[in-house]
């Protein structure tokens, strides 16, 4: 009997319940299965097949990255004002041809044309699921929804890479163009996917477009949004010590078998896949998306010590603090999740939740162009010594130290009253008993002032 209900814990932890979350949960499961695909067959197709050099293929990947940082705003004012279901329907059309030219593309300056193209649109469709799920979902269960999301994202993905495995075992040029056309193939799903969501975007009225208008890209010069941006950007620069610091680290530092590397990979999805749900309790309000992001650093800044502790341990000793460590980093990453979520749904307003999603891109975009280069630098550029780890280990819990009070000064700043009148203000938000997968035509409004709703959501 303790088993089955185990057992059934955790499918609750994992599969969504009806409604809208399914379908949301289904297309984050597609979606990362194609991006799996690519992600692990990419540095071997673009040398391979598209002929570059590995300078070129970095040179790429920061062209992107600049791309996004750039892109990130104006598009989010864009969903503002088309709302975001077009946008992001024409993203996924965009994206699974950019894919699907990838294997024709010879030289850097095509590589460099797809990959603008594939960075904007990337940006716009990760913005377009956010701002849909604010809009189907009430305050105190976007949070939640957004975790079914993650987890299904970490299935895929693990899935994906497995299926790249097949292109690497054949070895062959047209073993990996076929990888990446199956990528787009996989992406064009999501199309039929997005486009059987329920429309939740009605016209705005002119008078709100005026204001709207008007106050474009007034964030940019709001300090308090701007600070949470950053400091939540560096905290999720976690993702930077997973992917590859803490890899390089056990190659180059430690005594741990290679293959470590690999198992610590599937831990940390093992570990995101069965507790994602879980640790997304409490962080429905600004105040507990705050206390969420201080946790998930302080629960990073504790990886970095065992990590760089693992330079004077030896065999099963090494191999146990590396666990401990993923353990650890695994905690921050998650709880940093729900707490970016948390942060979002809590600050910004219904009309310009684009806007506000837009700025706080700026900040993860930003790390993911200086954290890896900064990280490896500190812990293997400078002899290796486990110093380098302590001061990664600071910025982490500086960064968790004053996240609580910037975002209690945004609140503050909040143009509209946080939480308690955005149902009344956003009647598109769905229920479960309305909502099942693949539903047609416009969503069912909610009666004014009154929460709709199951309690378990996922976006």
């Amino acid at each position: 009997m303790g088993a089955s209900k185990l057992f059934a814990t955790l499918v609750r932890q994992v599969v969504p319940p009806p409604g809208v979350t399914r379908p949301l949960a289904t297309l984050a499961l597609v979606y990362s299965c194609g991006s799996g695909i690519f992600a692990a067959g990419s540095p071997i197709f673009f040398t391979r097949v598209v002929g570059l050099t590995p300078v070129e293929v970095g040179l790429g990947i920061s062209v992107g990255a600049a791309v996004s940082v750039l892109a990130s705003v104006p598009l989010g004012v864009l969903m503002d004002r088309a709302g975001a279901r077009i946008p992001w329907i024409a993203s996924a059309i965009l994206e699974a041809l950019a894919f699907a030219s990838y294997p024709f593309v010879r030289g850097l300056a095509g590589f460099l044309i797809v990959v603008t193209v594939l960075a904007a649109v990337n940006s716009l469709s990760r913005m377009a699921v956010q701002v849909y799920s604010l809009a189907a979902f009430p305050p105190a269960e976007r949070v939640r929804a957004q975790a079914y999301q993650r987890t299904a994202l970490n299935v895929g993905f693990t899935l994906g890479g497995a299926a790249a495995g097949l292109a690497m075992a054949f070895d062959t040029v047209l073993a990996y163009q076929t990888m990446v056309w199956g990528t787009a193939a996989v992406v064009g799903l999501c199309i039929i996917v997005v486009a059987r969501l329920p429309r939740l975007d009605a016209p705005a009225p002119e008078s709100a477009l005026a204001r709207k208008r008007g106050r474009s890209f007034r964030l940019l010069r709001d300090p308090s949004v701007l600070s949470v941006s950053g400091l939540a950007g560096a905290l999720h620069a976690n993702e930077a010590i997973l992917s590859l610091l803490l890899p390089l680290w056990i190659i180059s530092r430690t005594d741990a078998p290679t293959p470590m590397v690999a198992t610590l990979f599937v831990l940390n999805a093992v570990l995101v896949v069965v507790f994602q749900v879980r640790t997304s309790r409490g962080a429905e309000t600004a105040g507990g998306a705050a206390r969420a992001l201080r946790h998930g650093g302080l629960f990073t800044a504790l990886a970095c010590v065992l990590f760089g502790a693992t330079i004077w341990t030896a065999d099963i000793a090494t191999i146990a603090v590396l666990v401990a460590g993923t353990v650890a980093l695994t905690l921050g990453e998650m709880t940093n999740a729900v707490g970016a979520w948390g942060t979002v749904s809590a600050l910004s307003p219904p009309e310009r939740r684009g806007e506000y999603i837009g700025v706080f891109e700026l900040g993860d975009r930003l790390q993911r162009l200086s954290a890896p280069v900064a990280f490896v630098a500190l812990a293997l550029g400078t002899g290796g010594g486990a110093w380098g780890w302590l001061v990664i280990a600071g910025v982490f819990v500086v960064a968790a130290s004053l996240i609580g009070v910037t975002v209690s000064w945004a609140q503050r700043r909040r143009p509209t009253p946080p939480d308690s009148t955005e149902d009344r203000e956003n009647p598109t938000q769905l229920t479960d008993e309305h909502t099942a997968v693949g539903d047609r035509g416009h969503a069912p409004a909610a009666k004014p002032g009154v929460r709709t709703g199951a309690a378990t959501r996922r976006s």
